[in-house]
């Protein structure tokens, strides 16, 4: 498997006894010739990956669809860049829109090794927060990668033209990825994905199961043609 892992195989999310997003660099993040991530092998659980219970995550598409894909992701993650600038476009216009497919985005921030992983998620929810719009920011984050600091962080919601609400400065967008309660949403994530034993990103469960593709191709043979 391929993806972006800590050495130890431990988990993303806040570290022990400090705030997310600085974390450091203890960790392994080993790039391979086509520029991802060499996670090595993890030992998953192929089980129900939370498809019954959805509420509050970030959703492309209708549920009820006919499938449901799940990404656990990390922002910094070279793997996860790939897999979005790769199948995951192929999906969104031939699945996704196409009302085949739901795709529901969960974070893991491997905080050991990408130092502003945590603060990118929290941006993300941030600007959800105030827009109830997630996946633009998602796409400029990876977009951006891995140009994530504070002030890049605010640049990137104005750049998107819309208004953030009660997060429209830069003083209040950045208050509100500190605060408790936006943290503790991204550790949510992160505590289900430590239940399921994930270990790296990106981690995909489709319908429930645990999914070993990457390519366009790999879905194409399990959802069928469009």
């Amino acid at each position: 498997m391929w993806g972006c892992i800590p050495a130890g195989g431990g988990g993303g999310g806040i570290p022990d006894g400090g705030a997310g997003g600085n974390g450091g660099s203890n960790g392994n993040d080993n790039a391979d010739n086509n520029g991802n991530d060499n996670a090595g092998d993890t030992d998953l659980l192929a089980v129900d990956a939370g498809i019954d219970n959805l509420e509050g995550d970030p959703i492309q598409g209708n549920i009820p669809e006919p499938n449901v894909l799940i990404e656990y992701s990390d922002f910094q993650c070279p793997a996860c860049l790939a897999f979005y600038s790769g199948a995951y476009q192929d999906l969104r216009r031939l699945y996704i829109e196409g009302g085949k497919l739901a795709f529901v985005y969960r974070h893991f921030p491997i905080t050991a090794i990408h130092e502003f992983a945590q603060t990118a998620a929290e941006a993300a929810q941030c600007y959800r927060k105030g827009t109830s719009d997630f996946f633009s920011y998602h796409d400029m984050l990876f977009e951006n990668q891995p140009n994530f600091s504070d002030a890049d962080l605010q640049r990137y919601a104005e750049e998107l033209g819309e208004p953030l609400g009660e997060f429209f400065n830069a003083d209040d967008f950045r208050a509100c990825r500190e605060t408790r309660d936006t943290r503790s949403r991204v550790q949510r994530d992160v505590d289900s994905a430590l239940e399921l034993g994930v270990q790296g990103t990106p981690t995909l469960f489709l319908n429930g199961e645990l999914f070993e593709g990457r390519d366009f191709e790999d879905f194409v043979a399990v959802l069928g043609e469009v």
